[in-house]
């Protein structure tokens, strides 16, 4: 059903601009630095446009042959329009319409799209993510065009800031020293992936790289968990930060008042931070959906999701398929809030029937994909069946070196502490000497 409401556009500043560029050259390259010729809805004024920046001339004469073969009328419109605008001086108010004008027409596409694709049997959540996700687009776009020009100079002032800091990280902390000095932090719009087998560390890690981030740090920080529940979370926390048995907590009569005290104080210390969990989202759409109103509430610096396949689209597809969608998409999201998402995975059985060997990418379990979307691999590897040693074997690295660092995993605590740097000074991965016993690992340096 149409909405009966025009389309917004303006004859007057689509050829306010194009008088501009026909009158001074200098126009040309101001104009076609922030304005594309989707701004232009009149297709003549729009081919007028293309013809002028793929030429980068205002010369009518030499633009006259391909005008033509477009439309003969072009160069007719062209001399018309060439001395409507008095003063070049006004350009920059006529693009500024052109931008405000595409946005108003890209809004009302999004929203008749939203409403073509409502019926009876449509989900709420699918509809409303497909709409926030158009909006989020043509709320990017209204930024403008960037020229190279602009990247460039982007990528200098990074590069600025980078050596003016005093840290070695330059992300978000994950408070293990050796994985920061490794990848100086999760970084923003990056996906870094944590894989392991069931049992052997991997939501204990991100617990930990959050508690740091976020309750240390006060980075605001989203987690989603797929597996546990928000108060079995807040409980190994606690047990972390107060260096508790998480056990003893379960049991009656066990904690002393010392204990009680701790916990109190390290309890206002997480209901203090910029933390949201939730352990009741499934839906890829959801976690999109939550984290854009996190990210507009109050900010947003980090995303934990644990974990990956427990994800679930509501596409009809083969798993491998709806993976590597999952995927995709918080790669994506890391894109679009420029925030590092850290997403938990399994890998597969096959690594254990290796006996011996070391996890590797392609043990990703349910798709190919991971490794190629993921910014950063991680896998948590326990060498040593009888010792809770772990090696942390940072396969990917996109932006940086691999390597292995190795860590203490204490389980009563559900803490990882560095046994010692396993990183060679020129950033290639040093293997672990797997006779080594867990006290040489200790005392190595």
């Amino acid at each position: 059903m149409e909405s009966g409401i025009q389309m917004p556009y303006s004859v007057e500043d689509e050829r306010g601009v194009l008088s501009c560029m026909l009158q001074d050259s200098g126009c040309i390259v101001d104009a076609a630095s922030v304005v594309t010729p989707d701004h232009f809805y009149e297709l003549v004024h729009r081919a007028l446009f293309e013809e002028i920046v793929k030429r980068g001339t205002n010369d009518l004469i030499l633009l006259a042959p391909d005008l033509s073969k477009r439309d003969k009328s072009l160069v007719h419109t062209a001399a018309i329009i060439q001395d409507e605008v008095a003063s070049i001086s006004h350009m920059s108010l006529y693009i500024e319409r052109l931008q405000t004008l595409k946005q108003l027409r890209d809004i009302k596409i999004a929203c008749t799209e939203a409403m073509q694709s409502m019926s009876s049997d449509a989900r709420p959540d699918d509809l409303m993510d497909e709409l926030e996700s158009s909006l989020v687009s043509v709320s990017k776009s209204s930024n403008g065009k960037k020229s190279l020009k602009d990247h460039v100079v982007a990528a200098i002032d990074q590069i600025e800031l980078w050596q003016l800091n005093d840290s070695t990280v330059n992300g978000v902390p994950t408070g293990l020293p050796d994985l920061d000095s490794l990848t100086m932090g999760l970084q923003p719009g990056e996906m870094t992936i944590l894989a392991a087998r069931p049992s052997v560390g991997k939501t204990a890690m991100s617990l930990q790289v959050m508690n740091h981030a976020c309750i240390t740090k006060k980075v605001p920080t989203v987690f989603f968990s797929l597996e546990m529940s928000a108060a079995s979370l807040i409980h190994r926390v606690l047990s972390l930060r107060c260096s508790i048995d998480s056990f003893a907590m379960r049991r009656r009569l066990t904690l002393t008042d010392a204990n009680i005290i701790r916990m109190t104080n390290e309890a206002s210390n997480i209901k203090a931070a910029p933390l949201e969990i939730f352990d009741d989202v499934y839906q890829l759409s959801e976690i999109r959906s939550k984290a854009r109103a996190v990210a507009k509430r109050h900010g947003l610096g980090l995303i934990v999701v644990d974990y990956l396949q427990l994800v679930r689209t509501r596409q009809s597809r083969d798993r491998e398929q709806e993976v590597s969608s999952i995927s995709s998409s918080l790669k994506a999201l890391a894109k679009e809030l420029s925030v590092p998402v850290l997403a938990l995975c399994q890998l597969n059985r096959g690594v254990e029937s290796r006996e011996g060997a070391r996890p590797r990418m392609s043990d990703l379990r349910e798709s190919g994909s991971l490794e190629q979307d993921a910014d950063v691999v991680s896998l948590l590897n326990r060498p040593y069946p009888d010792e809770d040693i772990i090696e942390l074997i940072v396969a990917k690295q996109r932006n940086g070196p691999t390597g292995t660092v190795v860590l203490e995993y204490n389980r009563k605590f559900n803490e990882f502490k560095p046994v010692h740097p396993d990183i060679m000074d020129d950033g290639h991965e040093k293997t672990v000497d797997r006779k080594t016993s867990q006290k040489d690992l200790i005392t190595c340096q």
